[in-house]
């Protein structure tokens, strides 16, 4: 039995520049028409001789708070930055601010409304903690005192002082007089008198007896 060897391969490009009297100048042309083919940019090549640390993506550096990275100038340059920055801030004014009105704070306001005896609005808490605003009447003059122990007693002279001098009393001090002023007038016609009655056996905190007067015509009448 006889054995037929297989023929052998023969490449193409062999043969091609076997025929080719030129073959280096069919090679070159190769290499020219393939662009991808770059030895020198192939990555697995070049990342067969890094390390791993190298191998690692490199993290950006940004500048910590607070801290301006450093700038290489020259004296010049600074010295004319500066001269730029005085010259920006010479010409840059600051706004000018009004002066705050304390008369339209709402607070002042009502302050200044219940001193004078008109309408004011006051705030108060519930049980439940909400805030409700309460609108307060303005003060009115009030009837004449009408006691009968006034009319019989001998120191009180309620029913002798007249309506308008009461009705001047009344404007005198809530229109005319400040907080200072009021608190003056009040303490200078208040006096207190030792007890002379004790209704309570057990000790009490009262030890004296208010006595109230109004200035009518430069003299003090008692009143209730």
């Amino acid at each position: 039995m006889v054995v037929i060897p297989p023929e052998p391969e023969i490449d193409l490009l062999c043969s091609e520049t076997l025929d080719d009297p030129n073959p280096e100048s069919d090679f070159e042309s190769i290499l020219d028409s393939d662009d991808s083919y770059h030895p020198s940019s192939s990555s697995s090549d070049r990342d067969h001789y890094l390390s791993e640390e190298e191998l690692k993506p490199k993290r950006k550096r940004t500048p910590r708070k607070g801290k301006v990275p450093r700038q290489n100038h020259t004296p010049s340059q600074n010295h004319t930055d500066t001269q730029e920055t005085n010259n920006e801030t010479k010409n840059t004014k600051r706004a000018k601010r009004g002066m705050p009105d304390e008369q339209h704070w709402s607070r002042k306001s009502n302050r200044e409304f219940r001193r004078k005896g008109k309408t004011y609005e006051t705030k108060y808490k519930t049980k439940q903690g909400e805030t409700i605003m309460k609108r307060q009447p303005p003060r009115q003059q009030g009837p004449p005192c009408s006691s009968a122990f006034c009319r019989k007693s001998a120191y009180r002279s309620c029913a002798s002082i007249s309506s308008e001098d009461r009705k001047q009393l009344f404007t005198s001090f809530w229109e005319e007089m400040t907080w200072k002023q009021i608190k003056t007038y009040i303490s200078s016609l208040v006096f207190d008198r030792p007890q002379k009655i004790k209704t309570c056996t057990r000790e009490t905190r009262r030890t004296c007896t208010l006595v109230y007067y109004l200035r009518i015509k430069d003299e003090l009448k008692q009143v209730c």
